[in-house]
């Protein structure tokens, strides 16, 4: 579904740019509305006549209705969600937005208007998972440390232990490893914070 998120919102930015920026500028993320839409196949959200016509064209055309359904909703009262000037009122639009949806007919023609192909869609997921791969490979890389000459075990708030400093450049944090007889205990401290305790400990 998070995947999914972000594929709608692409959607949104490539046909509906405006009410895109709109949301972007009020900082409303997408995500407050499509997990329950999606999740239920707006079950619940929709007035029922409108419900069961969604869950029949999902059994036939499978989970691209669900978008075309969900951007149908927001084209259709676009003009009320860009007349909301804070983000309370646009979140209140956004998730009142199915219980307007009382003709049927309106919604689906509204929703099988928009070009939607199966390939963009899949496309899309395959550029948001690529792209979030990469972003989780580069979290979880392992951190060189390098060594730090100045010594700063005074300024630990334990007397008696054995403090080794590490700097680490990339992230301007230094590492402090303190070892005991009973615990070891790996703390990081901000780079400006521990600068100005060495240099207060030099004077």
């Amino acid at each position: 579904i998070v995947i999914d998120i972000k594929v709608f919102k692409a959607l949104l930015d490539e046909k509906l740019p405006r009410v895109s920026q709109h949301l972007d500028n009020l900082e409303v993320d997408v995500s407050v509305i499509i997990p329950q839409w999606f999740l239920t196949l707006f079950c619940g959200a929709l007035p029922i006549e409108s419900g069961l016509r969604v869950i029949d064209c999902f059994l036939y055309e499978g989970d691209k209705i669900l978008f075309r359904v969900a951007f149908a909703l927001l084209e259709l009262h676009q003009k009320t969600v860009l007349n909301c000037s804070s983000m309370e009122e646009l979140m209140k639009v956004l998730l009142s937005l199915p219980k307007k949806a009382v003709d049927p007919d309106i919604l689906m023609k509204a929703a099988f208007s928009i070009s939607l192909s199966r390939k963009w869609v899949n496309r899309m997921r395959e550029h948001v998972s690529e792209v979030e791969q990469i972003q989780r490979s580069d979290s979880e890389k392992e951190v060189e440390f390098l060594p730090l000459i100045v010594s700063v075990d005074k300024f630990s708030e334990y007397k008696k232990l054995v403090v080794v400093e590490e700097y680490e450049p990339a992230f301007k944090f230094y590492r402090f490893t303190s070892e005991s007889s009973s615990f070891k205990r790996v703390s990081y401290t901000p780079f400006k914070e521990v600068t100005e305790m060495i240099s207060r400990g030099q004077k």
